[in-house]
């Protein structure tokens, strides 16, 4: 399987000399400390999304790697076999340079992205790099406002019971900003809703008070 994904990258790819940065996160970080997100993020792929968001912001290209880092997470999706490949551990140093190569290529090729590629590689964090794209568009979604809204049935719900639903969420606390509303199909709820607004999540499903009841019953034993 390594070697036919090999193949595959370098036939998508034309293979070059690559001058590999040997900056790191706490460089980065510490080029940071005037320009902070406007959010915090824990976690390694969040650092490195916070510090991307920072640099981006100096250069005044944060629109354009937006726009490139949602061209990657929709390339992901179309082909898990990449993320596959650039997850693996075992990949040796010709391989990550075809791989920097090839997200250059993916990306429209700016140094800036460009020179952040070579740093997750240099660091052998490159299997990262869909975690820290969904992490940077979080701060997007943060910086515009936006308040991503899941909400969990056992069935799929109609555009009017979206709309009903998303108008109470807006009159409510928790609608401050602008929201982005989906709908996701789960039947191990069995009935009832769950909703994920921003980072606070509101459990009115049944499987959620069967568990309770459970809980109840066991405790009371």
């Amino acid at each position: 399987m390594m070697n036919f994904m090999r193949g595959s990258m370098l036939r998508q790819v034309q293979t070059g000399s690559l001058q590999f940065s040997r900056l790191g996160v706490r460089n980065a970080a510490t080029a940071a400390a005037s320009v902070r997100p406007p959010i915090q993020l824990h976690g390694l792929d969040g650092v490195y999304a916070s510090s991307l968001y920072t640099a981006a912001v100096k250069e005044s290209k944060l629109d354009r790697i937006e726009k490139a880092l949602t061209t990657l997470g929709a390339t992901f999706k179309e082909r898990p076999e990449l993320s596959q490949f650039i997850s693996n551990p075992s990949i040796n140093y010709e391989d990550k340079k075809l791989i920097v190569s090839s997200l250059n290529k993916m990306t429209g090729g700016d140094a800036l992205l460009g020179n952040f590629f070579n740093i997750l590689s240099v660091n052998n964090r490159l299997a990262l790099l869909s975690r820290i794209q969904n992490q940077f568009e979080k701060i997007m979604r943060v910086q515009r406002g936006e308040v991503e809204v899941t909400i969990t049935s056992a069935a799929p719900l109609d555009s009017k019971t979206l709309s009903r639903l998303e108008s109470k969420i807006a009159k409510s606390k928790y609608g401050k900003g602008k929201l982005l509303v989906k709908n996701k199909v789960s039947p191990s709820i069995l009935g009832g809703l769950i909703m994920e607004i921003g980072d606070n999540i509101l459990d009115v499903s049944v499987s959620s008070r069967v568990n309770h009841l459970n809980q109840l019953m066991t405790d009371a034993i």
